[in-house]
């Protein structure tokens, strides 16, 4: 039965209504990012929800410092009128929101009563009809404003439509304040991190020979390091969050989405920046297992060249890799990163102009299942006394030039190569060369397969033990899939297309929201029409008889 016009109309109204409305969130949430001013947020974001309900005026009403209830932001009004508002919390609209915490639509009665005049006097001197505020609440549910809307041009009452399109805005008000004064108190802790900084390397000048003082000063350092940076995460939890939120949405143009995929992608990078400081500040007390996952430490030693590119250019220094040993190990992937990102960084810090860094990868000479991995550098070498101490906790080479940091790198290298089972030493000729090897275990491929059939299982059982190089495990379902997976990443990830509570389409959408398919291939059995959409993320095998050349095929990197 074909609809109505009217109920046509009304759902097309709605659409462009959900469209604008997105277009103002996006745009809010880069000036979040972009911008720490809270008032000129304030003031963009009254003015944009003018626009989008194309009303008359509007204003944000926030307590000042003496406690009254004062415009902070405003369009629409006489300059004279905004500056003279000032009630208590307790009084007017203002105060009336400001203490229930709830949104309300207001009507202003023409007749001026004088028994009224604190509630209405501002509506009156402006010639009000209609109100509708609705309170901005942080994250302690604590009101810390209210945003009003006054008078649609076309002369329409308000709704509960717009009602809670102003919540909405509201609570973006709210994040934009609780940011401005999470960075100024980040900003003063800086700032007391750096006078203790200060008075830090005082202490250790004067008080070399004390050890006891200088360990309690140190560890004075990693709190302070830890509060900046659990400080930082607080305001990005709600950047990224936003992002995600709006990247879900289907009505965004090609413009919106590449932005909003910047915003999120530059969040997560922060992010990551802000873990490293921690790893770096609590390394001692994190006690966190591997995630084994397959690695190639080729791979991992490019990236690494590749952050330092501008200091090798600049120093005219030659990077070769080595690879006597091209396979992937099964390796945790963010702790050998950060041992190949140290040792590499290090080697650029003091290999000198026109020197030379070269990376090796080669099979032990005493342990087949281990390999080798040396980082050698040309430079001014260290001196012998110095190379039993070099992995301790703070120990920093006294040398004549000064290069910063906190003397935790190679500890922390240390840390994570003998997490893998592996050690790690150093050697140096002065003036010559110096060289950081380290081992790791080779370990095996890891399969899990996502099926109960059984005969499925036992053909890929069979499969496997001709190779003795395979570990395997199975799932019964998506959750105890997950489950594995947040534990160790599997070298191949198998779905039997007759399994699982969750639609094909979206256990794979949720499998690459963390993992690309180089890190996580998947392989799923007995799906004769894969969805279009899936053909690049997964590989779709009619019957297990294929699955024998695939695992031929991951075998070669192994």
């Amino acid at each position: 039965m074909d609809k109505p016009d009217n109920a046509f109309n009304s759902e097309t109204s709605s659409l462009v209504y959900t469209n604008s409305e997105l277009d103002v969130l996006q745009e809010l949430c880069a000036t979040i990012i972009q911008s720490i001013n809270v008032s000129e947020f304030l003031q963009t974001l009254i003015e944009r929800a003018g626009q989008i309900l194309e009303v008359k005026s509007g204003s944000i009403v926030m307590p000042d410092q003496d406690g009254y209830l004062r415009i902070k932001a405003y369009f629409g009004f006489k300059a004279e009128n905004a500056k003279a508002y000032a009630l208590k919390p307790n009084e007017g609209r203002g105060g009336k929101i400001f203490v229930s915490g709830k949104p309300q639509i207001f009507f202003t009665p023409q007749a001026q009563n004088t028994e009224d005049l604190d509630t209405h006097k501002i509506a009156w001197q402006e010639q009000l009809k209609y109100t509708i505020g609705a309170p901005m609440i942080d994250s302690a549910k604590k009101v810390i404003g209210v945003l009003f809307l006054n008078d649609k041009k076309s002369g329409d009452s308000f709704n509960e439509r717009d009602l809670k399109l102003l919540e909405n805005l509201a609570n973006l008000a709210a994040i934009a304040v609780e940011k401005q004064s999470q960075l100024e108190e980040l900003s003063q802790q800086k700032e007391n991190y750096r006078q203790l900084s200060e008075k830090l390397e005082i202490s250790i000048n004067q008080l070399n020979s004390v050890n006891d003082k200088l360990r309690e000063s140190n560890k004075l350092k990693d709190e302070v390091l830890s509060i900046c940076a659990h400080d930082v995460r607080s305001p990005l939890t709600s950047i990224i969050s936003y992002a995600e939120l709006l990247l879900a949405s289907s009505n965004l143009t090609d413009k919106q989405q590449r932005y909003l995929n910047h915003i999120y992608r530059s969040s997560e990078k922060i992010n990551s920046l802000v873990q490293n400081l921690l790893v770096r500040a609590r390394y001692l007390e994190s006690n966190a297992p591997l995630r084994l996952e397959s690695v190639s430490i080729s791979k991992i030693a490019r990236e690494a060249f590749q952050q330092t590119e501008d200091r090798l250019t600049n120093k005219k220094i030659r990077t070769t890799i080595l690879e006597k040993w091209q396979k992937c190990i099964r390796a945790d992937r963010f702790k050998l990163a950060q041992v190949i990102d140290n040792l590499i960084d290090n080697a650029v810090k003091f290999t000198p102009q026109e020197g030379e860094i070269r990376v090796e990868i080669s099979p032990n000479d005493f342990n087949p299942e281990m390999i080798t991995v040396s980082i050698i550098n040309s430079g001014e070498g260290i001196p012998l006394e110095f190379l039993p101490k070099l992995f301790l906790r703070y120990f920093q080479v006294t040398s004549t030039k000064t290069f910063g940091g906190y003397g935790l790198g190679l500890a922390i290298c240390k840390q994570n190569v003998e997490a893998h089972g592996g050690e790690i030493i150093a050697e140096s000729v002065i003036n010559e060369y110096t060289t950081f090897r380290f081992t790791l275990p080779i370990g095996k491929p890891h399969l899990i397969t996502l099926s109960n059939n059984s005969n499925l299982i036992e053909k890929i059982n069979v499969l496997l033990t001709k190779e003795d190089k395979w570990q395997h495990n199975y799932a019964e379902n998506d959750k105890t899939l997950f489950d594995m997976v947040t534990n160790e990443v599997p070298t191949l990830l198998v779905i039997d297309a007759a399994v699982g509570e969750l639609n094909l389409s979206v256990l794979i959408s949720l499998l690459r929201k963390e993992f690309d398919i180089e890190r996580l291939p998947i392989a799923v059995i007995g799906s004769n029409e894969p969805p279009e959409e899936l053909l690049s993320e997964a590989i779709f095998l009619s019957d297990s008889m294929t699955f024998s050349k695939l695992l031929s095929l991951i075998l070669e990197k192994h």
